[in-house]
């Protein structure tokens, strides 16, 4: 059997028309490539525009992510709509430079509502789901509504006439795909570190007014006026951040913001603080005298105490070093009577830095500071360590990848013999199933758990230290530590100590770790008790 002409050529159709040979025009090959690299530098900056109220757990991202992808839907659709009613470039253009204009204004009013929010999740007013969701949609959401419509206008304006639809439609839609690629890495890797995050935003939003100008707008003066004045977006002062009295420094690091404060006045003035992203707590403090803080650091501390055997060599692995607070008690109060190595490990350089520049982590001389992840350090170093201690917080969360039985089992076996594991978790009280968690992940790769708390004046939640053990465990003795340690810190250490045995608890595994879901989860019954 012969096969049938082809459609419209040699079944006697008439030929294509010119139109239909055309090439796409220029203006819209490059709109939509800008477009969708304008939407991915946003969704890089938005988190950065975001952490320093609300931090950078996966429940932000969620948020950012979501809003991006549903303003996105609801553009195309609406796009689509008002390219049927307007075909023409100059209509399509304005949608463009309107993007912009808006997006340009994000920086200009996030951070005084920012700020509010901030408080208002501070005093438990509200969750930190409602209110990144509420920023989210009521800064970008707009904007991005409008980048939506870029595509199906573009392939309406291109496509007039045409038997190549699909190809057309192919074409642009790759360009999109391709700038919105462009705009990851370059917004990632190279906006954000030089330009910071409001003149990131700035810029991309600079782009976009004068890319929509060029066509929207008939005479050639207003076209070269907005393409003069839009770069000019990109030189307005970014301002502070969350400056506040007492602030030494403020930076945004690829990780996080970092803030340096002193306090001025009161008990404790000339006291040092190092506060990450969200800032509901506090991450390293430099007492004006003295090493002793009164928080969370004094009590792991006692943790060299906990060994089974007391050599007089001590090897320390802190993960989570932030600005040194631990490793400057542990030296103080062990270096002279021990031959002291501190291994430290921070995940971010400006972090470390702000710990040599504010915080004189410089003059531990048995410190080591490494910039790492905390799990890749150890996988790859050969070590064994008498004392290992997790504090890898971004408040309230802990990477889900510290928080498993192959990072407990891969500590286990970086432990010398009598050597401790110790893990520090912020929950609140009524967090049974996340502590019971922690609990039964830590007794499937350790014999002997054991944990003792302190409550927090300052946030709404306790630290429990959790540590475990090859050896049995039982609280030190006031023989076992410094005078200081003994009169101040071990008494609670004592009140507070219990076993851990074996409960009904989820394992965490490298498969399945649902630490952010049940963390979620606690600040949610928070707020809800609130």
């Amino acid at each position: 059997m012969e096969d049938g002409p082809a459609v419209g050529v040699a079944a006697g159709g008439p030929p294509p028309s010119p139109q239909a040979r055309a090439p796409i025009p220029g203006y819209l090959k490059a709109s939509v490539f800008l477009a969708g690299m304008a939407v991915m530098g946003a969704e890089m900056a938005a988190p950065r525009l975001l952490a320093p109220s609300f931090g950078t757990s996966q429940l932000i991202w969620t948020n950012i992510i979501a809003t991006v992808l549903a303003a996105l839907t609801l553009g195309a659709w609406v796009g689509g709509r008002l390219a049927d009613r307007w075909p023409s470039i100059p209509a399509y253009a304005r949608a463009l430079g309107l993007a912009g204009a808006l997006l340009a204004v994000v920086p200009l009013i996030a951070r005084p509502v920012l700020a509010a929010a901030a408080e208002a999740l501070a005093a438990q007013k509200a969750g930190t789901f409602l209110l990144s969701l509420a920023s989210v949609c009521l800064f970008f959401a707009p904007p991005t509504l409008l980048l939506g419509m870029v595509g199906p206008w573009a392939v309406r304006l291109a496509g007039a006439g045409r038997s190549d639809l699909g190809r057309v439609a192919g074409v642009l839609s790759g360009l999109s795909a391709f700038g919105s690629i462009l705009g990851t890495f370059l917004g990632s890797l190279v906006a954000l570190p030089l330009l910071g995050t409001s003149r990131t935003i700035l810029a991309v939003a600079a782009v976009l007014i004068v890319t929509g100008a060029l066509r929207a707008f008939p005479g050639l003066a207003a076209r070269a006026g907005v393409a003069l004045l839009s770069p000019l977006l990109v030189a307005l002062p970014a301002g502070k951040v969350r400056w506040e009295p007492g602030t030494l420094h403020e930076s945004e690091s690829l990780y996080q913001y970092v803030q340096v404060r002193e306090e001025q006045e009161g008990p404790y003035a000339g006291w040092r603080r190092l506060f990450l992203s969200e800032g509901q707590g506090y991450h390293s403090v430099l007492p004006a005298r003295g090493v002793l803080t009164g928080g969370i650091w004094d009590y792991m501390t006692v943790l060299p105490a906990l060994r089974a055997e007391k050599r007089p060599a001590l090897r320390v692995l802190n993960v989570g070093l932030a600005a040194g607070t631990v490793a400057r008690q542990i030296d103080h109060y062990f270096s002279k009577s021990h031959e002291l190595a501190i291994d430290g490990v921070e995940i971010d350089p400006e972090v470390l830095d702000c710990g040599r520049r504010f915080f004189r982590m410089g003059e531990i001389s048995t410190l080591t500071a490494h910039a790492a992840d905390g799990r890749a350090f150890l996988a790859a170093s050969p070590a064994r360590y008498d004392v290992i201690i997790v504090d890898a917080y971004r408040q309230p969360y802990i990477p889900f990848h510290m928080a498993t039985k192959e990072f407990f089992d891969l500590s286990r076996a970086h432990l010398a013999p009598g050597g401790v594991f110790a893990l520090n978790v912020g929950a609140t009280a009524q967090a049974e199933d996340l502590l019971a968690g922690f609990a039964a992940t830590l007794r499937a790769s350790f014999p002997h758990v054991v944990r003792f708390h302190l409550g927090n004046w300052d946030v709404p939640f306790t630290n429990y230290i959790y540590v475990a053990a090859d050896h049995p465990l039982g609280p030190p003795a006031a023989s076992d530590v410094h005078p200081d340690l003994g009169r101040f810190v071990l008494p609670e250490v004592r009140r507070t100590w219990m076993a851990v045995g074996a409960g009904p608890g989820r394992v965490f595994t490298d498969d399945l770790a649902p630490v952010e879901l049940l963390t979620n989860r606690m600040i949610l019954r928070a707020v809800l008790r609130q």
